[in-house]
């Protein structure tokens, strides 16, 4: 991490970029770029959302949202 404030603050959340980026559906990279503000209008609002609602959720919250985030992304893709 670039010390990047969104960065810093899913990671105090121990949240590795890629665990959300699996669950989400992004690839670790754009969500990266995103946290860094590096798209056309800086943090995309929805992954600044995103880590206020995790924000506010106790730590096994956020292991059971992970978890059931990645089931859906992956039922999804199965079709």
């Amino acid at each position: 991490m670039d010390g990047e404030p969104w960065q810093m603050r899913l990671k105090a959340l121990g949240i590795s970029q890629k665990d959300l980026a699996d669950a989400i559906g992004m690839t670790p990279t754009n969500l990266s770029v995103g946290l860094r503000g590096g798209w056309a209008g800086g943090v995309p609002q929805d992954i600044k959302a995103l880590i206020l609602a995790l924000e506010r959720l106790s730590e096994s919250k956020r292991a059971e949202w992970l978890d059931a985030a990645r089931r859906e992304r992956k039922k999804g893709e199965q079709g």
